[in-house]
């Protein structure tokens, strides 16, 4: 529903949805962090991207998720280093 709001009615219009969304999606989840990206809080979504990563070191789907997040942020040298480990 918030991809549908988004388009229609932008971000704004989507944020009520990725609001209960979010609380809805486990705390330690990929989904969570990828609903934090949606809303904007970054920072959040890399913190737990990295303690996802420590517990399954090995998942290259979230190394990918990992460095489109530093990649937003402006840090392509550390997205480049996550993608090579």
């Amino acid at each position: 529903m918030a991809d549908v709001q988004a388009r229609i009615g932008g971000a704004r219009e989507a944020r009520p949805w990725l609001e209960r969304a979010l609380a809805q999606t486990p705390a330690d989840s990929r989904a969570r962090a990828e609903v934090l990206e949606k809303l904007g809080r970054q920072d959040e979504a890399v913190r737990l991207v990295e303690t996802l990563r420590s517990e399954t070191p090995q998942d290259r789907s979230l190394a990918a998720l990992h460095a489109r997040l530093l990649i937003t942020q402006g840090q392509p040298g550390r997205a480049r280093t996550v993608l090579a480990q």
